[in-house]
């Protein structure tokens, strides 16, 4: 009797898990593209730049016309590792700044990129510092400007001098407490 009702839990345990366990939702080759620049950070010249607001606006409006495969998705990645790669070497994230070399790989890398993810026109506006994009009879502005991170800067020691404070107060109290 007792290795029924045993049984019994275990399958009814069982049962329960499947029915409130949510299924897993593979993100969509959207959504992890939009996870990635969101969560990305890169570093050049020293000092860490992220994709701002306004990027991912951007972003968001073209994901939400166009969907893309996961191959296009691995493309835009790689591509915007190799852009990363050659600011890094010029040391700047100023379009001015840049070698007409280094502009003119940017620019075809950008060119193979819109053309894979189904971008009809792009072009760079420098009185703006943006970049125009066309896709579905829509045109957006990407700006250029990236957002900067603030590296370098700890609370670790603040963290520490507040524990430190905490035990030393309740130890204090804990004494004349005790007397």
């Amino acid at each position: 009797m007792k290795t029924n009702m045993r049984l019994i839990v275990a399958l009814f345990i069982t049962v329960l898990l499947i029915l409130l366990v949510p299924g897993v939702k593979a993100a969509t080759p959207n959504e992890e593209l939009y996870n990635y620049f969101k969560s990305e950070s890169y570093v050049i010249g020293g000092t860490t730049y992220t994709v701002s607001t306004e990027q991912l606006t951007v972003l968001e409006r073209f994901l939400n016309e166009v969907t893309l495969t996961s191959d296009q998705v691995t493309l835009v990645k790689a591509n915007a590792e190799k852009v990363v790669n050659i600011l890094k070497a010029q040391k700047t994230v100023d379009v001015n700044k840049l070698s007409s070399s280094a502009r003119s790989q940017i620019e075809n890398i950008a060119n193979e990129t819109a053309k894979a993810v189904g971008i009809t026109e792009a072009k760079y506006s420098s009185s703006a510092n943006a970049v125009l994009i066309t896709y579905n009879n829509r045109t957006d502005s990407v700006p250029l400007s990236l957002t900067i991170v603030q590296t370098g800067h700890t609370y670790v020691p603040y963290i520490i001098a507040s524990a430190v404070a905490i035990i030393a107060v309740a130890t204090i109290a804990l004494r004349k407490r005790v007397k």
